[in-house]
């Protein structure tokens, strides 16, 4: 069976979704996100390390997770500097959002493979986790910052020491009737390709 002209159309459909696209009185079933996961867990790495981790946030412990950040964002960030709208988006974000997936790389504890080739790896299965979200009509993007990407954030997630995290999936099920821009590369491929 010759499924190009679907996996093509999911490829180039593909997009970010976030927070306030998502309609928050809806969530996602449980066995979509173990389905999105595993095929994560598809991805190449070198070597056969998956490299990767997930920690996935739903109900009380998404709330938990975000009112985290708002601590970490409170502890790390001079009064100066300090914005009550980024409280408030974090607030909506516990809200709107129906599950967040911690994106954890795992380094190969043997050295086999260099950081930068797992954290490559991590990524793949992060694109597995875009496209299989538009294969299930869900929403999401990847974060990052330095909320997530930081030492206090690695303790909470209680991440050993060759571990670090990559950022938060965060999913939801769209609002229907979304008007979205058409998600057309800036730049046409032949003007990317160099053929020998």
């Amino acid at each position: 069976m010759n499924n190009s002209i679907e996996v093509n159309q999911w490829i180039r459909n593909r997009r970010s979704l976030f927070p306030l696209q998502f309609d928050e009185t809806k969530k996602i079933k449980p066995d979509v996100i173990l389905s999105i996961l595993e095929n994560a867990n598809h991805a190449p790495s070198h070597k056969r390390t998956e490299p990767w981790r997930f920690i996935v946030f739903s109900e009380e412990a998404l709330e938990q997770l975000f009112e985290e950040q708002i601590r970490i964002y409170k502890h790390i960030t001079p009064s100066e500097e300090f914005s009550e709208v980024k409280v408030k988006k974090m607030q909506m974000k516990a809200r709107k959002v129906s599950h967040a997936i911690a994106i954890i790389v795992s380094y190969d504890e043997q050295q086999q493979v260099p950081k930068f080739e797992e954290e490559w790896a991590v990524a793949c299965a992060v694109q597995n986790i875009y496209l299989s979200c538009e294969s299930h009509g869900v929403g999401g993007y990847w974060g990052t910052g330095s909320l997530v990407l930081g030492v206090d954030f690695k303790h909470y997630l209680n991440l050993k020491e060759n571990e670090n995290c990559m950022g938060l999936f965060q999913l939801g099920i769209p609002l229907e009737n979304l008007n979205l821009l058409d998600k057309n590369p800036l730049t046409d491929i032949s003007h990317k390709i160099e053929w020998r």
